[in-house]
């Protein structure tokens, strides 16, 4: 029993590789999304929007082996509804404010030469303490972040 546990301890950094697991490089990122379920369950107070595309990525590469829950951060580009936008440009104050980076699959969607606006009111009464929103008026387009955990 005591040869067990010593070869554990003198094995323990290096038994994931003898094993084949193996530490990733870089998060994991998912494909984008153009569909509304998850955005209406994670802003049920949002209003409503025409177009929505989102991504979800780990914040993190994996280790080997996993140890706790893995943390999330989903963004993506909502257009709003007309009306919507309009309600929240004058309900809420906005300021200018450069939003959290863009990843890569997602720059597509961005408007063209967006003013991005943010307010900490919109942000608490739609996204709550997890959600964190971007607001470009001439478009009603909204770039959001979500960490999840």
């Amino acid at each position: 029993m005591i040869g067990v546990c010593a070869a554990a301890v003198a094995l323990g950094p290096s038994l994931p590789s003898i094993v084949g697991c193996r530490d990733a490089t870089k998060p994991t990122v998912g494909t984008v999304i153009d569909r509304p379920q998850r955005v209406k369950e994670l802003f049920p107070a949002l209003g409503a929007f025409t177009e929505v595309h989102w991504q979800e990525r780990e914040r993190v590469p994996r280790t080997c082996p996993d140890i706790g829950p893995m943390d999330y951060l989903m963004s993506g580009f909502i257009v709003l509804a007309p009306d919507t936008a309009a309600g929240y440009r004058t309900r809420y104050a906005w300021a200018p404010a450069a939003p959290a980076e863009v990843p890569e699959d997602l720059r597509r969607y961005a408007p063209a030469d967006p003013q991005w606006t943010a307010s900490p009111a919109f942000d608490g009464d739609i996204g709550g303490t997890a959600g964190h929103f971007w607001f470009d008026a001439g478009t009603g387009t909204l770039f959001f972040t979500h960490s999840t955990s």
